[in-house]
């Protein structure tokens, strides 16, 4: 809780969070978590990486990275899942919600994070798209997306909602609808 207000209400602090969670991701989430934390203090955003049903080194590459990060072990697999595990550990405020192999700086969450604490309902950062070493048709696909207004606009680099309350909420539901665009089996 906050300090007391004129009235005598209790301010409520906007924590805002960070939440990635990651299914057998060994092979990235020591990059993620490094790209993401340079730059930021342990004091202005929680992370928290929720590994669900990992069975490979995830959960001790993530709690290398930082020790200020919160690494929780979701038994069974599945996002939407880890997702629930992360937000039962915060309080409100604006949230991240990061897949395990995108890479974000620390400047494209804090600029995400200005847009939602000014009002906006939801934001993302521009999207890059790395296609060294992709087919034709790879780099083809990308090409036409980044063309496409709505393909652009929805692409699914980071979902991030600000949102005052849990996921739960009939509110909270409604702003984040982008979390569908996860693919059934992650």
């Amino acid at each position: 809780m906050g300090p007391r207000t004129k009235a005598g209400a209790v301010a409520v602090t906007m924590q805002p969070a960070i939440i990635i969670p990651a299914h057998n991701e060994s092979a990235v989430i020591e990059h993620t978590l490094r790209v993401l934390l340079d730059g930021f203090a342990p004091e202005e955003v929680t992370v928290i990486v929720a590994a669900n049903g990992c069975t490979d080194d995830t959960i001790a590459k993530a709690r290398a990275v930082a020790s200020w990060i919160t690494v929780l072990d979701v038994h069974e697999p599945g996002k939407s899942g880890a997702i629930r595990a992360a937000e039962a550990q915060l309080g409100p405020g604006p949230r991240i919600y990061l897949d395990a192999d995108i890479a974000m700086s620390a400047a494209s969450a804090k600029a995400v994070f200005a847009r939602l604490s000014a009002g906006a309902g939801g934001a993302r950062p521009p999207a890059v798209v790395d296609v060294d070493g992709a087919s034709w048709l790879g780099v083809l696909f990308t090409g036409l997306g980044a063309d496409c207004p709505v393909c652009n606009k929805s692409f699914p680099v980071a979902v991030a909602t600000g949102c005052r309350g849990k996921p739960d909420s009939a509110s909270a539901r409604s702003r984040m609808c982008w979390v569908t665009i996860f693919l059934p089996h992650e």
